[in-house]
C-alpha cells in the first residue's frame, strides 16, 4: 500500500473510532458497527492491486437506487451522527487545513457509506 493510501486509511481509522465514542443509543450502535466492517472491507480492498469490476459493477455504481425498506432511516442515522461530530470538530480543532481536511473526509465517510447502503443491497423491488 503506498504512502498517500496508507495516509488515507489512517485519516479514515481516525474519524471511525472517534465518531464511535459519539454513539449514546443502539440504534446508532448498529450503524456504527455497520460502518466499521464497511471500512475493514474497503480498507482491505485498497491493499489489493487488482480489483475485479465488470459491466453490472459499473451499471450499478451509476445507477440511482431509490431508498427500500429501512434504508432511508440509515441514511438520516448516519448524516445526523456525522453532523455531530462535524460540530464538535467546529468547537474542539482551531481553523485550518486540518480542520477543513477533517470535514471533508467526514462528508466523503457519510457519502461512501450511503452509496454502500444504495448499491451493495440485494433488495426485491
Amino acid at each position: 500500500m503506498g504512502v498517500l493510501a496508507r495516509r488515507n486509511a489512517l485519516g479514515w481509522s481516525a474519524i471511525l473510532i472517534f465518531a464511535h465514542g459519539l454513539i449514546r443509543d443502539e440504534q446508532s450502535r448498529i450503524v456504527s458497527i455497520a460502518l466499521a466492517r464497511w471500512f475493514s472491507g474497503w480498507q482491505g480492498a485498497r491493499m489489493h492491486q487488482q480489483t475485479e469490476v465488470t459491466q453490472a459493477t459499473i451499471a450499478n455504481w451509476f445507477t440511482y437506487h431509490s431508498p427500500k425498506g429501512d434504508q432511508q432511516a440509515r441514511y438520516y442515522a448516519l448524516r445526523e451522527k456525522a453532523k455531530e461530530l462535524a460540530l464538535m470538530i467546529l468547537e474542539a480543532c482551531p481553523s485550518g487545513h486540518e480542520r477543513d481536511q477533517a470535514w471533508m473526509l467526514l462528508r466523503e465517510c457519510v457519502m461512501c457509506a450511503n452509496a454502500a447502503i444504495a448499491c451493495g443491497e440485494q433488495m426485491s423491488p
